[in-house]
This record gives structure tokens, sequence and C-alpha cells, in this order.
């Protein structure tokens, strides 16, 4: 019983030393450095960015993110400028464009066919995200299948597909297929 009463005093003393109001200022700062800034920078990182494609591309595309020997950084009016060559391979000196996917992305990542921003291609980033009142014809070009990996070295690569919407389509329905078949075994 000792023990508590002179903890309960201590206590006592060390909250009227500091004062409540600074305990309780301490523990918010505290939640707000380890927990809510980290959280919401997280999804604030993403640099609005234009990626030109070659007019008439179609195939994969390959970003290789944070190359030294890259592409150097390019920007116009306030975006991050990437120029994809070619080949569908971009070498760059960027840093990855961190974000969330559903929010970010639909909202700061736009692509182009030719090197102004005028024939802006339509990005599908799920086979559900198109509606039957989209105006799409089968042959349009679009940008889909996104997807970000490493390589043995540790570099951060991004990748995509630029093909028409019907060869993308069918991609999705044998994704689905695909799918229904593992689940029914």
């Amino acid at each position: 019983m000792n023990l508590i009463v002179m903890i309960n005093t201590k206590l006592k003393s060390f909250l009227h030393r500091v004062g409540l109001l600074m305990v309780v200022l301490l523990a918010l700062g505290f939640i707000l450095v380890f927990f809510i800034i980290p959280i919401v920078s997280h999804y604030n990182l993403m640099k609005p960015e234009k990626t030109f494609i070659p007019a008439g591309y179609t195939g994969d595309v390959k970003v290789y993110l944070d190359s030294p020997d890259g592409e150097e950084k390019e920007f116009l009016n306030g975006y991050r400028v990437l120029r994809i060559p070619h080949s569908g391979i971009l070498y760059t000196q960027f840093r990855p464009n961190m974000g969330s996917q559903f929010t970010d992305r639909p909202r700061k990542l736009f692509y182009y066919y030719s090197k102004c921003d005028t024939m802006k291609l339509r990005t599908i980033y799920h086979c559900i995200d198109l509606e039957p009142k989209d105006s799409l014809t089968r042959d349009e070009i679009v940008v889909s299948g996104f997807g970000v990996g490493k390589t043995q070295t540790d570099q951060v690569v991004e990748f995509y597909k630029v093909d028409s919407l019907w060869k993308v389509f069918d991609k999705c329905i044998h994704w689905i297929e695909r799918k229904i078949e593992q689940e029914v075994q």
C-alpha cells in the first residue's frame, strides 16, 4: 500500500509541476508526429505527371525509376514529364511517384500520344471501371494493366500496357475466367 501512495504522491507532484495541459499536448504531439502525419503524407506524395507515348505505339511500357544514367528530370507547367521512346522502355532520374492508386492516380497521372498534350489516352485501372455510358470504340487505344515491381538490383520499375480497348477487355475476360476456374477447383 505504501508503494501505491508513494507513486500517487510522485505522480501528483509531477502533474503539478509540469501541468496537465502540457502532458495532454505532449500526447497529442506524439500521436500527430508518429501516426497522423505519416498516414496523411503517404497519400499526398504523388506529383502530377504527364506521360507522352509515341503516336501509334501499342505494347508494353516499362519505366525504370531513379536511374542515375537515365533521362534527366523534365517539368512542364508543374507536371513531371515522362517521354516514352519507341522501344517502350524508359530509364529516368525521377524517383517513384508514390500515392494512392485509387485516389491519386486518376487525378494526377495523364497519358498522351505524341509530344503535345492534345491526344489524351483513356486510362483503365480495372476492368470494372468501365460503365455502359462510357463512349468507347473497340479500337480505341487505352492505357491499362498498371503495376510496380523491383529489379534484382532493387530498382523500381513501373509497367503498363498501351493497347486497343478490345484487347484489354479480352485479357480481362481471360483473367476472370482463370479466377473462376481456380475457385471451382
